[in-house]
C-alpha cells in the first residue's frame, strides 16, 4: 500500500517536470514540446535518479526513489495528443487477450506508442517494486501501464496512483483492472472537468479506489482549473491522509 509520504514525493517530481515543461512552453512559444530542448541538467538537480523519455511526443521520467522504480507519464501535450483525448470509439487491447475488454482507441494508440520501450525499462530494473503514476492523460497511460506489467510480467509488485485521471475503458475493462490492481489510487480534487471524459454515457467507467479531494463535486459544472498540477500537489499535502489510502473502495 502507498503511503502520503511516498505520493506526495513522486507527485513533486511530476510537478517540477510541469513546471519544466511549461517554462518551455512560453519559451519557445510552441504547443508542444521537444526532447533536445528538455533541461534535464535542471530536472536531475531535483530528482538525481531520474531519467527524462520522449517516445513520439509520449513523455515522462522514470527512476529510483525510496527503493523503488518510479515511472511517471505526462499529461497531453500538442495537437495530436489533445484528438487522442476525444478518440472514443472503443477497440481491443493488443496486450490483453480477453475479447470483451474495450478502450479508448486514442489512448490505446498513445500506450502502443511507448509500450516496448516502457516495459523494457521495467524488465532491465533491478528494482522489484514498480511504482507508476501520472497526471491526466499521464494517469491513463500509467494505469495501462501498471495492468500490463501485472497482467503480462511475473516478478514485479506493482502499485500505481493517478491524479486528475480520464475514464479510460468499458465496464469490462474496469471490472479486469479492479482485480488485477485493487490499490490502484485514482484521486481527483473539487470539479476537475477532464477527470469527468470520457463520458459515462458512451459506456466508460472509472478504475482503481477512488478519492476525492477538495471541495464537493457540482455536477454538471467543470473547472479547468481544478485540473492544474499545482491545484492536486497543495490537495495532496493538505488533504490527503493515510487513512484515506487504506480505506476500501
Amino acid at each position: 500500500m502507498l503511503s502520503k509520504d511516498f505520493i506526495v514525493k513522486a507527485n513533486a517530481i511530476s510537478q517540477k517536470d510541469a513546471h519544466l515543461r511549461l517554462a518551455e512552453y512560453k519559451k519557445t512559444k510552441s504547443l508542444s514540446s521537444k526532447k533536445e530542448n528538455y533541461p534535464i541538467e535542471e530536472m536531475k538537480s531535483f530528482w538525481p535518479e531520474g531519467t527524462y523519455f520522449d517516445v513520439a511526443h509520449i513523455e515522462g521520467l522514470y527512476g529510483e526513489l525510496d527503493g523503488k522504480l518510479l515511472i511517471i507519464f505526462r499529461g497531453t501535450d500538442g495537437v495530436k495528443g489533445m484528438i487522442h483525448n476525444f478518440m472514443w470509439r472503443k477497440r481491443r487491447t493488443s496486450f490483453l487477450n480477453d475479447k470483451k475488454i474495450r478502450i479508448a482507441n486514442g489512448f490505446h494508440r498513445d500506450y502502443s506508442t511507448i509500450r516496448d520501450f516502457i516495459i523494457d525499462v521495467v524488465n532491465k530494473s533491478n528494482n522489484k517494486d514498480v511504482v507508476v503514476h501520472g497526471h491526466s492523460k499521464g494517469g491513463v497511460l500509467a494505469a495501462l501501464c501498471a495492468l500490463d506489467i501485472v497482467s503480462n510480467t511475473t516478478d514485479k509488485n506493482v502499485e500505481a496512483f493517478s491524479i486528475g485521471m480520464l475514464r479510460t475503458g468499458n465496464k469490462h475493462f474496469a471490472d479486469y483492472f479492479d482485480k488485477k490492481l485493487p490499490n490502484y489510487i485514482n484521486i481527483d480534487y473539487g470539479s476537475d472537468f477532464w477527470s469527468q471524459l470520457a463520458p459515462r454515457w458512451l459506456g466508460f467507467h472509472h478504475v482503481g479506489k477512488r478519492i476525492h479531494l477538495g471541495p464537493k463535486r457540482k455536477w454538471g459544472f467543470g473547472r479547468r482549473k481544478d485540473h492544474h498540477w499545482d491545484v492536486y500537489h497543495n490537495a495532496l499535502k493538505e488533504h490527503l491522509t493515510d487513512e484515506m489510502l487504506k480505506e476500501d473502495k
